[in-house]
C-alpha cells in the first residue's frame, strides 16, 4: 500500500489505477478512488463508489462520505443521493463526529438541491450566509456559481470577502477572483492567495487563459510530437499549473516552447510512458511539478 500511496503522492495517477486494479482491499480501494478523482473520471469515481461503498466506509468514514456526496451533487443526482444517506445511516456506529454528520446528510442535501437550481432559487440573505460563513469550500464554489445570470458588480464587495477567506480552497478564492475580473472591479482589492500578497485592481488582471504566454504554450504543444490523448493531459496539466499561479502568469517559468516539452514528458509520464524530458526544459519541468504537488486541485 506504501507504493500506491507514494504514486497519489507523486501524481501518477495512471500508474496508480493499473496497481489497484482489480484489488477489493479497503486501503486500495480508497486510493483508486483518489486517482480517479485526480483524473476527472467521476463516473467511474461514481461506479466505484457505488459497488465498494461499505468498504471504503470502514477504512475513511469521513472521506467517503464526503466524496460520494460531492460527486452526487457535482452530478445533481439528488434522489441518489437520498438514497445513499439512508444507506450511510445502515452502516455501524464509528464515532460521535460521523454520527453528527450523518444527521446533516439530508439538509445538506437540500441546500445543495436548491443551490443547482440557480440563482432565482438563493436569495441574496442565503448568499451572504453562504459566501462569508460557510466553511465548506463546495457549498461556497456552488454560491458562487449562483452569482452567474446577476449583476456582478452588485456582489463585488461580497465576492471580494469570499476572496479573503484564507480558510477557503485556494480553487473557490481563484473563482472568486475571476468573478471579479470578469465585472471589472475597480477597487484596490487586499488579499493572498498561492502564498502570494496582493493589493490589486481586478480590472486590471488579464483573465487566465489569454495572451501571452498561455496562448503560445498552447500554440507550442500542437506542434509536439505527442498523441492527442496526451496531449490532452498535457493541456489539462497546462490549465492547472496557469490557475495555480494566477493572479501570475508562467512567465517565469521559461520560454513557452520548453514549457510545451515540460508538461508534454510530465503528461507521458503520468500514463506511465517514457516521459524523458530534454535538458533545456527540465528546470521548468521541475518548477511545474512543485507547484501542482503546492496546489492540489479540490476533489474531497
Amino acid at each position: 500500500m506504501d507504493e500506491l500511496k507514494k504514486l497519489i503522492e507523486e501524481r501518477q495517477f495512471e500508474k496508480a489505477l493499473e496497481l489497484s486494479q482489480g484489488s477489493q482491499e479497503p486501503e486500495a480501494l480508497f486510493y483508486r478512488l483518489s486517482a480517479l478523482l485526480a483524473l476527472n473520471r467521476s463516473n467511474d469515481a461514481m461506479e466505484l463508489l457505488e459497488n465498494h461503498r461499505s468498504a471504503l466506509f470502514a477504512f475513511n468514514p469521513k472521506a467517503t462520505i464526503r466524496t460520494n456526496f460531492e460527486l452526487r451533487f457535482l452530478r445533481k443526482e439528488f434522489d441518489k443521493a437520498y438514497k445513499d444517506a439512508e444507506e450511510f445511516e445502515s452502516f455501524p456506529y464509528v464515532s460521535q463526529e460521523i454520527e453528527e454528520i450523518l444527521r446533516g446528510l439530508n439538509d445538506d442535501i437540500r441546500a445543495n438541491e436548491k443551490l443547482a437550481h440557480g440563482s432565482a432559487k438563493l436569495d441574496d440573505e442565503e448568499l451572504e450566509e453562504l459566501l462569508l460563513k460557510s466553511d465548506d469550500s463546495m457549498k461556497v464554489l456552488s454560491a458562487l456559481n449562483a452569482l452567474k445570470g446577476k449583476d456582478l458588480s452588485q456582489y463585488a464587495d461580497l465576492i471580494a470577502a469570499t476572496l479573503q477567506r484564507d480558510a477557503l480552497h485556494a480553487d473557490v478564492r481563484t473563482f472568486a477572483l475571476l468573478l471579479l475580473v470578469s465585472c471589472k472591479d475597480a477597487a484596490i482589492r487586499n488579499f493572498s492567495l498561492h502564498g502570494c500578497q496582493y493589493s490589486l485592481q481586478p480590472c486590471s488582471l488579464r483573465p487566465p487563459f489569454v495572451g501571452y504566454p498561455y496562448e503560445d504554450i498552447k500554440a507550442a504543444l500542437e506542434n509536439e510530437p505527442i498523441d492527442p490523448s496526451v496531449r490532452g493531459i498535457a493541456l489539462g496539466l497546462l490549465d492547472q499549473t496557469t490557475l495555480a499561479l494566477y493572479p501570475r502568469d508562467l512567465t517565469n517559468l521559461g520560454d513557452p516552447q520548453l514549457i510545451a516539452k515540460a508538461v508534454s514528458s510530465l503528461a507521458l509520464s503520468y500514463l506511465g510512458q517514457d516521459g524523458d524530458c530534454p535538458e533545456d526544459a527540465q528546470k521548468a519541468r521541475s518548477l511545474i511539478i512543485n507547484i501542482l504537488q503546492k496546489n492540489p486541485p479540490l476533489a474531497f
